[in-house]
């Protein structure tokens, strides 16, 4: 189990169980309890902050005092706007109207890229048809092209992405988002230079990274991009981007602050290759934590000093660059447990990819 070798990173395990739902399948998440809660709140902090993924999915985790018996997971307060996902890969306005219009009156639908399919958000004119269209789907009484979408209360009412904005002024710039993690500046000068000349592309650096700028030579290419979009013409490996201009100016990222800890995003290859990388500086490290990103590898490599990280930034992006390596932020030194980092990572425990409790006084 990937959550389960990924919290065992982070201190010894008490108890890790999957609740059944009604029907005896499980219902969708899961109880990890640690012997120590302070492995607990830096196992939390870690997947808020760099996030964590179970195959295609991305891990979402809540802190609570005791074992739960019903998933918190996509508990939202009723309003007018449900959210829905895994929608068929094709479907258009008119398909949610077909679905839902039955229900009562539909003010807007807006429909835009999700890692899973399509997503889509549909605000009607009360609470009360949102609350029906809800309790439906629940009870698998909702179909969309004849295939079951995944519904519930919508948490904001979003602005449209597919319509442009009235308040959207038009500029050289324009923003994207739902773009991959490991995209590459080179990928969208080759989709997006087919609209103008393009000055720069900017990738603001972080894990789960999927928003981009691109600054074009005149406002009349940024157009014709923000317009080939609304005609659903612009494909990015196979999926709609959200395109519209940029309020804002791009600026040059600020470099992360130094720290002890690196970040490695985006390396085509496994974690024994990451490993490898950082073979001439295992001497320093004291553990390594790894995140899955599509079909690369991510990780997070802590070292013994802020000195050792920077020899091994500057090292390794010596020799190789089909990746991203940065400083990584801190975790909250109120909620670090220092006891509990790995140590000897290419010692005797590093064959097992998990920490174990010899690491811990006893």
């Amino acid at each position: 189990m990937q959550v389960k070798s990924a919290a065992e990173s982070f201190g010894v395990l008490k108890k890790i169980n999957i609740p059944l739902n009604s029907r005896g399948k499980p219902a969708g998440f899961a109880n990890i309890e640690f012997a120590d809660e302070r492995d607990a709140v830096s196992f939390f902090d870690s997947i808020e902050e760099y996030g964590l993924s179970v195959g295609e999915r991305k891990v979402r985790a809540l802190l609570f005092d005791a074992p739960q018996t019903a998933s918190h997971q996509y508990v939202e307060k009723p309003c007018d706007t449900v959210y829905l996902n895994k929608l068929p890969k094709n479907v258009t306005r008119q398909d949610l109207k077909d679905s839902f219009g039955w229900y009562g009156e539909i003010l807007k639908i807006i429909i835009s890229p999700g890692e899973e399919g399509p997503m889509a958000f549909v605000q009607f004119s009360s609470e009360e048809i949102a609350t029906r269209v809800v309790r439906d789907a629940r009870n698998s009484q909702v179909l969309v092209n004849g295939q079951k979408p995944w519904v519930n209360f919508s948490k904001n009412r979003p602005a449209d992405p597919a319509a442009l904005p009235k308040s959207s002024k038009q500029s050289d710039i324009i923003h994207l988002a739902g773009l991959p993690p490991d995209t590459t500046t080179h990928e969208l000068k080759e989709v997006f230079g087919a609209y103008g000349e393009i000055q720069r592309v900017d990738l603001p650096e972080s894990l789960g990274r999927t928003i981009g700028f691109i600054k074009f030579s005149s406002k009349e290419s940024a157009l014709r991009a923000v317009e080939a979009s609304q005609n659903h013409q612009i494909r990015f490996r196979g999926e709609r981007p959200y395109v519209d201009f940029s309020t804002k100016n791009i600026k040059k990222t600020d470099p992360r602050q130094r720290t002890d800890r690196l970040y490695l995003s985006a390396l085509p290859g496994t974690q024994d290759d990451v490993k490898e990388l950082f073979r001439p500086y295992q001497d320093n490290i004291r553990g390594m934590f790894f995140f899955k990103q599509a079909d690369r590898i991510a990780s997070i490599i802590i070292f013994d000093s802020q000195e050792a990280a920077a020899r091994a930034l500057e090292g390794v992006k010596k020799n190789r660059g089909d990746f991203t390596l940065e400083y990584a932020k801190s975790w909250p030194k109120n909620t670090r447990n220092k006891n509990s980092e790995r140590r000897n990572s290419y010692g005797g425990d590093w064959e097992g990819g998990a920490r174990s409790s010899q690491f811990y006084p006893q």
